[in-house]
This record gives structure tokens, sequence and C-alpha cells, in this order.
């Protein structure tokens, strides 16, 4: 490689690179270097690929969000649902109280975990429902 001056029109120098065309350039990396230029160019088609999905699915998601958004309900659907939100809940604080009881009778466990364990399932998918 070697520069060159070059004179412009306006009187102005310029310095030009003439390149052998069988010049090469090399370059000693360490091996973390190395590891992060290729941990890069793999990274670029990765970003290509699901960049590519997140944007085709960002308006599908946006619109299954509108279209799943809770909506105003009446008087009487919301004095329906209350209702039944009160029974049950009374009903899973009255099975409460009863596997309290059974624990504290029962020296055998086993009857009393079995139905604390329905009854944590019950918790959870009344809680996922409502």
């Amino acid at each position: 490689m070697k520069f060159v001056e070059s004179s412009s029109s306006k009187s102005v120098n310029i310095a030009t690179c003439l390149v052998d065309r069988n010049s090469s350039l090399e370059i000693d990396v360490s091996f973390p270097i190395y590891l992060i230029g290729i941990m890069s160019f793999i990274s670029w088609f990765l970003f290509i690929i699901f960049g590519g999905i997140g944007l085709t699915a960002l308006p599908m998601d946006l619109i299954h969000t509108y279209t799943t958004r809770p909506k105003e309900m009446s008087k009487d659907n919301y004095d329906a649902l209350r209702s039944s939100v009160i029974t049950r809940a009374n009903q899973m604080k009255v099975l409460a109280e009863s596997l309290k009881q059974m624990e504290s009778e029962n020296p055998n466990l086993q009857k009393a975990t079995s139905n604390y364990n329905f009854f944590e399932l019950d918790i959870h998918f009344y809680n996922n429902v409502s």
C-alpha cells in the first residue's frame, strides 16, 4: 500500500490510496475476540429470523388483545356473577374449615391431604375462571 498526494483543480491536496491487487492484510486476534466475531455473525441470522417473526406477530397479538379485552357487563349479569362468586366462596370456606377440623382430629392425614389437594386445585381453578 502506498499513498500518493494529488491536487485537485481548487488546489486542495488529497491523499489517495493505491492498493496492490495481490496484497493482503493480516490481523492477529485473540480467541475471545474471534469468538465474539463468530457469535455476532451468527446472531445476525437469528435476529433476522426472530425479528421478522416478531414483526408479523405484533399486529396479530394486538388484534387478539383488542378482541379479548374486558367488556362492560350489564347490571343483571354482574349481579348473577357476584352471587355465584359469593356462593362458591362460602362453599370453599366450609370445605376449608372441615379440612382443618379433620386435620386436627385425625392423626392419619392421608384422607385430609388428598382432600386438601382437591381443595387447592379447586382454588386455582376458581381463580383462573373468574
